[in-house]
């Protein structure tokens, strides 16, 4: 059996360090299921980095992709409505299905008939409407399968849902007597 020097043993457990805190960091994601009759929503990214993630939704309405990079793929019926390459702005607009996938700044749509799902993390704003049957639409995870309503008020959601459970203290833990305190 072959031993290793000193140093190469460090170096190999280095290696082997970085890469488990390589995999450690790696953001856990979620896909969020949305379905409205009339509404909007925005897509953005936690923090001040852009996000990443892939909509992927049957629709009728605007659809506008702010800062991609990665692919648009638009379905028969929908249409490149407005580029500004200043700006790395698309908008979409039309009825049928659209797909976006990569890291971008934000994602917007209004419209109606909205049944998809956004695969990923981020920050979403959700905004409902009444239709004719007075239903706002719902919003779930893959998660958490419970459909949630949609609501009639703004709403944000964070991709995946933050959890909360019982902390445990650290340290110590000591009742201080009556008086005593501060």
């Amino acid at each position: 059996m072959m031993r290793l020097q000193p140093s190469r043993a460090i170096l190999a457990s280095f290696a082997l360090s970085l890469g488990a805190v390589a995999v450690a960091q790696t953001p856990a994601t979620d896909t969020l299921f949305i379905q409205t009759g009339v509404g909007s929503f925005k897509i953005l990214p936690p923090g001040p980095d852009k996000t990443r993630g892939t909509l992927d939704i049957n629709f009728e309405g605007t659809v506008m992709v702010s800062g991609l990079t990665g692919t648009v793929t638009p379905g028969p019926g929908v249409r490149l409505e407005l580029e500004r390459k200043d700006h790395n702005r698309k908008v979409f607009f039309g009825k049928g299905h659209i797909r976006v996938s990569g890291e971008f700044r934000a994602i917007q749509f209004f419209g109606r008939n909205l049944k998809g799902s956004y695969s990923g993390i981020g920050i979403a704003r959700l905004y409902g409407e009444f239709d004719k049957n007075m239903e706002t639409g719902y919003f779930w995870y893959a998660s958490q399968p419970e459909k949630v309503d949609w609501g009639a008020y703004g709403r944000t959601l964070v991709v995946p849902p933050a959890k909360a459970g019982p902390v445990a203290p650290r340290g110590k833990v000591r009742d201080v007597p009556a008086g005593k305190a501060g």
